[in-house]
């Protein structure tokens, strides 16, 4: 017994460790439409790759997530990382990523998801969230709630395992699931020369049918089984008979010479809009995001971090390379986050390799850049460090623009192995996991505003521009009011939806270089980079008229008291300007609250609310 506590204590403080050290990963198992024989979805299934232990069944540390509560942040990252990967595939490819009881309870769980498909650019329709009936025993308003705004979002709810539990019929009674996935129990025993699975799937697949509810059958391991389900109703199946779970990488190559091969005629293809966020935009715009969403990773001009050496030193041991390098590429230059076998901290863009390798989806391979015309006259091939060889792969973040490259060089020619490849492909994951998880920490998961830690730094390279350009910089902090009796009479969720609504509302007023902060529980802050004292005081007296409008149907009226300043800043800091905001904040609620009030630099004149 004291062997199998020990091995609990540990297996638990390994996983605490895990998210941030890079050892979980996404597989993803084809589903198949049972009538086309093709894709049509991938379910995500999280894997555990133990430095020590190797591969961790998930039956052994998915129960010590539940316990211990960290099922939550590590569903957050499940979420992040199948929309990202969903969002580049193609379009009519829906992924399913399970929810677990405890996730499905947090207070935020539609916030979460809603801000994975917004950062991921996933079309809703595409993500299936599934859920077991250990979420619905509850049968409370609570839950029904949660599962109308999922529904609301766009996404798509299915059952998981039915067939197993006691009430699963009268869950399909009071919510419109979108499918229903038929347990593997019953079609592992389903032969034409055994009747009775066989009659219970063809039960549930026309009571599906009449409800209008997609049905799938799991755990189809023969192509006996498929014929059946399909001979059944079921329409769609998924188990080993039609693939293994493999990682986004190795799978995307299926999907998209599939999609090629049945594009002409097949009208799933035209079904969905394409999601990429960057359709419709011309290369300029393209790129302008792509740097915008550099900048917003805060990782330029940071000093070096043993997080991303240690992938650094793998991918050159991997590589038998001398050197190797995680590169971002700014709008000029490319700036080395981890360098090995390099003196130089950046190069410029122009004539970078790196420049090549964000415009390709896979490994970009130079094999002898001295004989390849695009880098047979560049500095780097023809003088130091007489680079002869090449290969990187793109760092594609979770809202789908590629910020930099890992990659390996060399100074005699050559050409990797496909396995040196597929392992530079991981490493590559395990950076842009790493700078996740440092926006993670920068960003308010309930309202998508930055947190203190995200928010100074960047807000100091404003203040830095700002004097630069001889400019004023105006701050706006904004109160919600009586948002405890909201949270008390309402409920936390309901408190975290408000929450989320104004921060919403905030951004409407938001120019690119403008900054939102969560400041504390209700409290926010905008900082103005652009605007004079006139201009930010109408951007708050046009949040203040817009508060009530923005928050959840049912609520009583909702307002909000905001303080507005400026500040010249040829001395002071951030702080100092917050402070000044915070003073106008606190004479607003003296006067009566629902109200604007304004400090400028040289006066403390008031702008009240209508």
């Amino acid at each position: 017994m004291d062997a199998e506590v020990k091995h609990r204590q540990a297996l638990e403080q390994d996983l605490a460790n895990a998210l941030r050290n890079g050892e979980l990963e996404l597989h993803y198992q084809p589903i198949v439409n049972l009538e086309r024989g093709r894709i049509s979805g991938c379910e995500a299934l999280l894997r555990w790759n133990h430095p020590r232990r190797g591969w961790v069944p998930p039956a052994d540390f998915i129960p010590v997530a539940e316990a211990t509560g960290l099922i939550v942040p590590i569903g957050e990252w499940v979420l992040q990382r199948a929309c990202a990967d969903a969002a580049s595939w193609p379009s009519h490819i829906k992924v399913a990523v399970n929810l677990s009881a405890v996730q499905f309870r947090s207070r935020n769980i539609v916030d979460t998801i809603a801000a994975s498909l917004r950062r991921s650019g996933l079309a809703p329709g595409r993500l299936e969230l599934e859920i077991t009936e250990t979420i619905l025993l509850a049968d409370s308003p609570a839950t029904l709630q949660t599962l109308h705004d999922l529904k609301a979002l766009g996404a798509r709810i299915s059952m998981d395992d039915f067939g197993t539990g006691y009430s699963s019929l009268s869950y399909l009674r009071s919510f419109p699931f979108d499918k229903i996935k038929i347990d593997g129990c019953f079609i592992r025993d389903m032969r034409k020369s055994d009747p009775s699975s066989r009659v219970i799937t063809r039960a549930v697949a026309r009571l599906g049918n009449s409800l209008c509810i997609a049905t799938l059958a799991e755990c189809i391991e023969t192509q006996e089984q498929a014929e059946i389900a399909r001979a059944e109703g079921c329409i769609e199946g998924q188990g080993y008979f039609f693939g293994r779970p493999q990682p986004a990488a190795e799978l995307a190559p299926l999907l998209w010479s599939e999609a090629t091969a049945s594009h002409d005629g097949d009208p799933e293809q035209e079904s969905l809009p394409v999601a990429s966020p960057l359709a419709d935009a011309d290369p300029r715009q393209i790129e302008e995001r792509r740097i915008q969403a550099l900048y917003e990773l805060q990782i330029l001009d940071t000093p070096a971090e043993e997080a991303f050496d240690r992938i650094t030193r793998l991918a050159r041991l991997i590589l038998q390379a001398p050197m190797a390098a995680i590169t971002l590429v700014d709008r000029d230059r490319q700036w080395f986050k981890s360098r090995l076998g390099l003196d130089i901290e950046e190069s410029p863009r122009h004539f970078s390799f790196c420049t090549h390798t964000i415009g390709q989806d896979t490994p970009f391979v130079v094999p002898d850049a001295a004989a390849d015309p695009r880098f047979a006259n560049s500095p780097l091939v023809k003088f130091g460090p007489g680079i002869r060889f090449y290969a990187g792969v793109p760092l594609r973040t979770a809202s789908g623009y590629k910020v930099g490259a890992l990659c390996v060089k060399d100074v005699v020619p050559r050409q990797p192995t496909q396995e040196q490849l597929t392992i530079l492909q991981d490493l590559a994951g395990l950076v842009v996991d790493e700078l996740e998880l440092r926006r993670i920490a920068r960003t308010d998961s309930t309202t998508g505003a930055l947190t203190a830690r995200g928010f100074y730094p960047l807000a100091n390279r404003r203040l830095q521009q700002a004097r630069e350009a001889g400019k004023d910089l105006c701050c706006i902090v904004l109160d919600i009011d009586g948002f405890k009796h909201i949270n008390h009479s309402n409920g936390h969720a309901m408190g975290d939806r408000v929450l989320a609504a104004v921060a919403e509302l905030c951004r409407t007023q938001l120019d690119t270089p403008d900054l939102l902060v969560r400041l504390s529980g209700d409290e926010f802050a905008i900082l103005l980079v652009d605007s004079d004292i006139e201009g930010a005081t109408a951007k708050a007296e046009a949040i203040r008229a817009g508060i009530d409008g923005c928050v959840p149907a049912g609520l009583p009226r909702t307002t909000a008291t905001m303080g507005v300043a400026s500040r010249r800043m040829e001395d002071g800091d951030i702080k100092d300007l917050l402070a000044r905001a915070d003073k106008a904040l606190r004479e607003a609620k003296r006067k009566g609250r629902n109200r604007v009030e304004v400090l400028t630099e040289s006066a403390g004149s008031s702008h009240l609310a209508a």
